[in-house]
């Protein structure tokens, strides 16, 4: 006799990006169906999981450019942030209501509540080791082994393993039903960290980059972020929820900025994309948003999922959700 599935979890993964991107070398082009898309530079890595994204175009920040940098999440004024009123929400059968975690940030976060700043846990391992350290590892996974290794060698990791070891905890705890909601941050709005195995940027940072008038230079660290999000994206879908379902169906993917074109802080043509989610949300196709601001985005996620006392923007975007 075939067991009943369980109720299907919400889950959402937020992942914060500094510095937005150069619009030339990152808006996917020809909004409509999978196949017609194409992409520039800066966002051509995501092309493999392009199925599973919805590239929102012509997304306005409110208030964007640097400081702040919660605004991108809803917290311009000090108002709680979507993260947390998911969690909050959320909370039902869950260790953590949320899940933050930041690889080398030093700065402002994205995520508050009440006016008050959220603490991101710097190292993913140090967080695999709180929670996983007395389970029994006979059944262990490939990535439960090296975190374990991790943990063995007990260094710090650079931002570009860090990362990985991110995204990697991420799956592990959306699957395990540790938390229904993950907020990442690779890197704050400084951007301080550097492009592994690239010599003609050696001691350059993703900041430096942004401001040196080498538009290629810049959309090389925003191609680099876009490889990291796929990385996400593959390894949620083949991931199994609690009914051997791929995550990417439960869980909404919200990749955001907190500015447009940073080389000169411009709010306009902001870097945001939404993936899977797909018990809620469309996928596959790029999106004309017509100037809709990231508050109206929370919002559109938020009455997706019935949080009907979040509000922060004017209008729901059309188009987004499976009404």
């Amino acid at each position: 006799m075939r067991a009943a599935s369980l109720p299907q979890r919400n889950r959402v993964v937020f992942v914060y990006t500094p510095l937005g991107a150069p619009i030339e070398l990152w808006q996917p082009q020809k909004p409509g169906c999978v196949g017609d898309i194409s992409f520039g530079l800066a966002s051509q890595p995501l092309a493999t999981v392009r199925q599973h994204c919805v590239f929102l175009n012509n997304l306005y920040v409110q208030a964007g450019g640097m400081g702040r940098t919660y605004k991108a999440l809803g917290g311009l004024s000090g108002e709680t942030t979507l993260d947390i009123h998911l969690g909050e929400t959320w909370n039902a059968n869950v260790r953590w209501p949320n899940l933050h975690l930041g690889a080398n940030v030093t700065e402002e976060v994205v995520s508050i509540k009440n006016n008050t700043e959220i603490t991101f846990a710097p190292s993913a391992a140090a967080v695999y080791d709180e929670l996983f350290k007395q389970d029994d590892i006979t059944n262990s996974s490939a990535l439960d082994q090296k975190f374990r290794t991790e943990i063995a060698l007990n260094e710090k990791a650079d931002f570009d393993k860090e990362v990985d070891l991110q995204i990697e905890l991420s799956a592990l705890a959306l699957t395990r039903n540790i938390t229904n909601v993950i907020t990442l941050m690779w890197g704050d709005q400084q951007g301080a960290f550097f492009l592994p195995e690239f010599p003609e940027l050696a001691g350059v940072d993703f900041h430096q980059a942004v401001h040196s008038g080498n538009r290629v230079h810049y959309a090389a660290f925003r191609a680099y972020l876009s490889a990291k999000l796929a990385y996400l994206i593959k390894l949620l879908e083949v991931t199994p929820d609690e009914n051997g379902r791929s995550l990417l169906d439960s869980t909404l993917i919200v990749q955001f900025s907190d500015q447009g074109d940073a080389s000169d802080h411009l709010p306009e043509n902001a870097p945001f994309i939404i993936a899977g989610g797909k018990n809620r949300f469309n996928n596959g196709f790029a999106l004309n948003v017509k100037g809709a601001s990231q508050y109206d985005l929370m919002d559109t996620i938020a009455a997706a999922y019935g949080v009907e006392s979040v509000r922060y923007g004017k209008d729901l975007i059309p188009g987004l959700t499976k009404d």
